[in-house]
C-alpha cells in the first residue's frame, strides 16, 4: 500500500500537484481489478490499476487504500424471513407471500421470475410478492421453491427459500377403508375452498394439511350448499378418511373430532392443544368426511351429486 501511494505521490508531483489532489480521483470498482483515475486541471488523465486489488480503492486522511472482500464497508442483511402459505390448491395460486430482513437490507428481489406476478418493497424491513405456481394436474402433491434475495450495496446478498406445496387435483387416496362407497377426493388448501358432490351413495373426503408455520389460534370450517336446496348430511372431521367411529375425541386419536347431522356447518377449530374444539396441529393432515344421508340412514340426495362448498377459514 505504501508503494501504491508513493507511486501516486510521485506522479502527482510531476504534475505539480500535492497528495491532497487525490480528493479529485474517481474511485471505480471493477470486476477483476480496482482502479483510480485522476483528471488533471489541464485535461491530462492519470490512471492506476492494481490487479491485486479486486474490489475498490478509497482515499481517507491522505492515504489511498485498497479493500478486498464484500467492499464498501456494507454488511450483509440479517434476520431475513418469508411468511405466508405453505400449501395451495391444485391451481397453484395466485397467493401472497411477505418477507423482509430485520436489518441491513436496501432492496429485495423475489424469484424465480416465472413464478412472480408482481412484487413491491414497503420499507427496508418489509417486502411482498404475488406468486403463481404451475397448475398441478396430477394426483400427487408437487413441491416448489420461492426465493427472496436481500441486497445492501456491495455486501454479499442473502437469499432465503420457502417451500410451497401445490396439491394434486385428484386428492390422495384415503388412508382407511371406505368400503364400497364411491369416494370423491378433494384437496382443501389451508385458507382455501373445495367443491364436490357424492350423490346418494358416495362420500366426499376433503383432505387438508396444516402448514408447519400455521398461525396458532382458532378459526372455522364452513360446509354449505353449492347452489342446491338444503340437504341433510352426516359429517365427521378426523385423522382418517371415512371415519364413522362413535364418540368424540378433539385430538382425533380414538374417535372423530366431531360428528353429527346438519345441512349447514360452521365448526370452530383450534391449531393448538388444550381446548375443547377440533384440534388441527401444524404439519398434520386431516379429513373432512361428508355423506348425503339422514339420521335414519336413508339418502338425502335424490337429484345429481348434491354438491357442497367447503370453506377452510384460516389465519395466515
Amino acid at each position: 500500500m505504501v508503494s501504491l501511494f508513493y507511486r501516486f505521490r510521485m506522479a502527482l508531483s510531476a504534475w505539480g500537484l500535492s497528495a491532497l489532489a487525490l480528493f479529485f480521483f474517481a474511485v471505480t470498482p471493477m470486476a477483476h481489478a480496482a482502479s483510480v483515475t485522476y483528471n488533471g486541471p489541464t485535461g491530462g488523465v492519470l490512471m492506476y490499476t492494481d490487479p491485486g486489488c479486486t474490489t475498490y480503492f478509497d482515499f481517507l486522511d491522505g492515504v489511498l487504500s485498497c479493500h478486498n472482500g464484500t467492499g464498501g464497508g456494507d454488511s450483509s442483511p440479517t434476520g431475513c424471513t418469508i411468511s405466508g402459505q405453505s400449501t395451495v390448491d391444485s391451481s397453484g395460486g395466485p397467493f401472497a407471500l411477505t418477507g423482509g430482513c430485520t436489518s441491513g437490507a436496501t432492496s429485495y428481489v423475489w424469484g424465480p421470475t416465472s413464478y412472480i406476478q408482481s412484487s413491491s418493497t414497503q420499507s427496508s424491513v418489509s417486502t411482498s410478492a404475488t406468486v403463481k405456481l404451475p397448475t398441478n394436474s396430477g394426483t400427487a402433491d408437487a413441491q416448489y421453491s420461492v426465493t427472496m434475495t436481500a441486497y445492501n450495496g456491495t455486501a454479499t446478498p442473502v437469499t432465503i427459500t420457502k417451500q410451497v406445496t401445490v396439491s394434486g387435483t385428484g386428492g390422495t387416496p384415503p388412508p382407511s377403508d371406505c368400503g364400497s362407497a364411491v369416494v370423491t377426493n378433494l384437496n382443501l388448501s389451508w385458507g382455501g375452498v373445495a367443491i364436490g358432490g357424492s350423490g346418494s351413495t358416495g362420500v366426499v373426503v376433503a383432505k387438508v394439511t396444516v402448514p408447519t408455520d400455521a398461525v396458532l389460534g382458532s378459526n372455522s370450517i364452513v360446509i354449505s350448499e353449492n347452489g342446491g336446496s338444503p340437504t341433510t348430511r352426516f359429517i365427521t372431521i378426523s385423522k382418517t378418511a371415512c371415519d364413522t367411529r362413535s364418540g368424540r375425541d378433539y385430538l382425533g386419536d380414538t374417535a372423530p373430532m366431531i360428528q353429527g347431522y346438519a345441512s349447514y356447518l360452521n365448526q370452530k377449530y383450534v391449531t393448538m392443544t388444550g381446548y375443547n374444539y377440533p384440534t388441527l396441529l401444524p404439519g398434520k393432515t386431516y379429513y373432512i368426511n361428508v355423506w348425503n344421508k339422514n339420521q335414519d340412514g336413508s339418502t338425502s340426495c335424490f337429484v345429481g351429486s348434491c354438491p357442497i362448498l367447503i370453506t377452510m377459514n384460516a389465519s395466515k
